[in-house]
């Protein structure tokens, strides 16, 4: 799914990722020759040794999308602009954008799934947080679904998708001609083909019925 012209979610984006204060301890304050200047001081210290660190996000685009699009830039810059300096990781299969778009048609989910948990395992920021965010898109937020299940050493805390068929489809993409006979026969033909071990292991969306 493309998502290039989705975004009316900053808003919602907002309230999904509370931040942590972390302080580091304050310095000695020594020789301040009256109350207001001590103040005035430890409130200074405070506000430089005072991060503010986020959750780490994680994002998995849809069918017919990349990792590197212009949709999950446009994401990116949103939430950036929310959260200044937030770790966010666009999962990929492949590291080249197009090869990345033909891994959403075809390709075994189950090894797709398990790949991604050791991608995000070799990532410090992810695998040595506290817990993430994830973000899925379409048919990434299904294959999100499977990550939770199947890669508990990644902590998900929030789990949000967009327009994902978390209860399976039941047809075939409509034709659009209601009289094109072809398109019909094409869709009887595939939709009884689906549920074959080879196709289900090399067609990824076909895991969905």
């Amino acid at each position: 799914m493309q998502i290039a012209s989705l975004f009316s979610i900053p808003s919602f984006i907002l309230q999904l990722i509370p931040s942590n204060v972390v302080e580091s301890p304050l310095a000695p304050i020594n020789n301040y020759k009256s109350i207001d200047a001590t103040f005035s001081a430890v409130i200074s210290d405070v506000e430089s040794t005072t991060t503010t660190v986020y959750r780490p996000i994680i994002l998995w685009h849809g069918l017919g999308d990349n990792y590197n699009s212009t949709g999950i830039h446009n994401v990116y810059d949103i939430v950036d602009r929310l959260y200044p300096g937030i770790f966010l990781h666009s999962i990929y299969i492949n590291e080249d954008p197009n090869k990345d778009e033909q891994n959403s048609f075809f390709g075994d989910a189950n090894i797709q799934v398990d790949q991604v948990c050791r991608q995000l395992l070799g990532i410090p920021q992810l695998s040595q947080a506290d817990s993430v965010d994830a973000i899925g898109f379409s048919q990434g937020g299904v294959l999100l679904r499977g990550l939770v299940e199947r890669c508990p050493q990644i902590k998900i805390h929030n789990l949000v998708t967009f327009g994902s068929p978390h209860m399976g489809v039941m047809e075939m993409p409509l034709c659009k001609n209601v009289r094109d006979w072809l398109c019909k026969r094409r869709n009887e033909l595939l939709k009884r083909q689906v549920w074959y071990e080879n196709v289900q292991k090399t067609i990824l969306p076909s895991t969905i019925f």
